[in-house]
């Protein structure tokens, strides 16, 4: 998948997940107030999370962006690939641990613990959303390459084979295309609804 793409499939959960008022139940910010400064943090964080994953690959905006820490990977990579330890080259990789759902879930498991002594402040509370957001989009990246051909490593660190379900060809552009304007369009109209722009109705689009 394309950037566009998981920016604004990132950026779709995340909202989703406020309009449908799942953020404010997840027990990591239960206890925190839900604001506007809060949400977007939260949206914010999503839209960094659906990019960051690929800063395993030096060619990607996250991996330009972050060079010191993508060549570093990719020389690895190629190091771990000359002394023919597959394992090791595999999590160095693109689509290596980086795409692996059980490091996600390790730092969500990190914020779980801490978050209580971030949120110690106003905008100690605002990172907390932040964070939380941030492996929102990350699980949105995972969810949206799992549905590729090339798929994600599902069980690494214990296994390294990937899996894919439907098997999208990421090259196809026009199909990216559509993808990417369709969760734009719907991003849109969400926070349309969210601000309470009544004028949707008035051209036939109902409010949620």
């Amino acid at each position: 998948m394309r950037i566009k793409t998981h920016l604004n499939g990132a950026i779709l959960t995340g909202l989703v997940m406020i309009q449908t008022n799942t953020v404010s139940h997840i027990p990591i910010i239960s206890n925190i107030p839900s604001t506007l400064f809060h949400y977007t943090g939260f949206i914010t964080g999503c839209a960094i999370g659906g990019l960051i994953v690929d800063i395993d690959h030096i060619k990607s905006t996250a991996g330009r962006k972050f060079k010191i820490i993508s060549t570093t990977l990719f020389l690895l990579n190629k190091i771990f690939k000359a002394l023919r330890m597959k394992y090791f080259a595999k999590l160095t990789g693109h689509r290596g641990l980086l795409h692996a759902p059980f490091l996600w879930m390790f730092f969500m498991g990190l914020l779980l613990c801490f978050s209580k002594a971030i949120a110690a402040t106003k905008i100690g509370e605002i990172i907390v959303y932040c964070i939380l957001g941030i492996l929102i989009g990350a699980f949105s990246h995972l969810l949206l390459d799992f549905m590729t051909v090339s798929g994600i490593p599902l069980f690494l660190p214990f296994y390294t084979k990937n899996y894919h379900i439907i098997g999208f060809n990421t090259g196809n552009k026009i199909r990216e295309w559509i993808f990417s304007t369709v969760f734009f369009v719907i991003n849109l109209i969400i926070i349309a609804n969210i601000m309470g722009v009544n004028s949707l109705e008035k051209i036939g689009i109902p409010k949620f």
